[in-house]
This record gives C-alpha cells, sequence and structure tokens, in this order.
C-alpha cells in the first residue's frame, strides 16, 4: 500500500516508497483493468457465479495472454533489474533541491519569482530516452501530455527566479484534492533537469 499523508506534504522517504508501490502496482492495476474490460466481468455479480468465478478470470487470463501485447516492455529480465537497481538508488538519494528551496526561503511569498513567458527561459529539449530515464519508465509520459494540457489550460502559476535563472516553480492543482495547490520545483542546466 502507499503511504497515506499524515501531514500536508509527505516527507522525501515516503514519497519515495509511495513512487515505488505505484510503479509496482502500475503492472497489477493494468492487469485488473484487462480483465474488467471483459463486458462479463466489468460490473457485479450475482453471488450464485462465486463458485465459477476463479474460471471465468482463468479464461479472460488466457486470453488476454494469448492475444494482447505484454504489459512489461522489457527485453530481458537484465532491464528489469537495471530499472529496479536504478529506481532503489535514486530513492535513496538526498534531494539538494529541497533543502535549497528551503534554506533560502524561496517557498515563501512572490517578490523574487517571475512569471514565465513563451520566450523567458532556454529549457533544454530532452530526448525520448532523457524522459524515460527522469520517469523511469513509460507511465508517467502516456499521462503527460493530459497533465500538460491540463495544467496549461487551468490555474497553474509557471515562474522562475529573478536571480537564478535556472530554478523553476509551478504552482499545480492536486489531482485527489479540489482545494489544494502543491509547488513543483526544478532546477536544469544545458544538459540535464532535476526535481
Amino acid at each position: 500500500m502507499p503511504t497515506f499523508m499524515k501531514e500536508k506534504q509527505m516527507s522525501d522517504a515516503d514519497a519515495n516508497t509511495s513512487r515505488m508501490v505505484t510503479k509496482i502496482r502500475w503492472v497489477v492495476e493494468s492487469a485488473n483493468a484487462r480483465i474488467k474490460n471483459f463486458r462479463y466481468l466489468d460490473r457485479v455479480l450475482p453471488t450464485n457465479y462465486v463458485p465459477f468465478i476463479g474460471d471465468y478470470i482463468h479464461i479472460v487470463c488466457a486470453i488476454s495472454n494469448k492475444y494482447l501485447q505484454p504489459l512489461s516492455k522489457a527485453i530481458n529480465e537484465d532491464e528489469d533489474i537495471e530499472l529496479a537497481t536504478q529506481m532503489k538508488q535514486k530513492s535513496t538519494e538526498i534531494i539538494t533541491l529541497k533543502a535549497y528551496v528551503e534554506e533560502n526561503n524561496l517557498h515563501r511569498g512572490m517578490k523574487q519569482w517571475k512569471l514565465i513567458q513563451d520566450s523567458d527561459i532556454p529549457f533544454p529539449q530532452l530526448t525520448d530516452e532523457q524522459l524515460r530515464s527522469l520517469t523511469f519508465g513509460v507511465y508517467q509520459l502516456k499521462l503527460s501530455q493530459s497533465y500538460t494540457q491540463e495544467y496549461m489550460e487551468g490555474d497553474s502559476q509557471n515562474c522562475f527566479h529573478k536571480d537564478v535563472l535556472e530554478l523553476l516553480r509551478i504552482r499545480i492543482q492536486s489531482r485527489h484534492v479540489s482545494s489544494k495547490k502543491y509547488f513543483v520545483w526544478i532546477i536544469y542546466s544545458e544538459f540535464e533537469v532535476n526535481l
């Protein structure tokens, strides 16, 4: 289970644990979604069907395994192990950007921030491979187009720091609680992006 928030914001360790659980659960939830795509299993079944549900699930899973694309796109097991190792290593790293923001009180006030206009900042163009390594896979990339569209049309606020042009602060609406807004901090260079 992912960590539940006990305060306004998760600690770094809790957020990293939650991301790891989400990454693992994605395949399970995708498999469950495939099962529910079959019309017969997309609703509550009468209780007299309970003895047969296991057989129905076996049949649906066999059809899915035979005719649908695999959920995991890794070429071999070594790729999966490499990805898991990278994720575990990244989850234990100290987040220096957070400390920098807190030490310099950059999370308070608007005086030191300037709204981004189309030509204000030379944000690096990232390749698909760089984006995949930043997100550890394709799931987040698939969601990114709809999220970007939602935030560009919605009530997001994109700013850069007046003194540190490579530091961005983006205020976004919570996906889960309509009254909550969060800040996303990004620092970048010509070749690298850190969150």
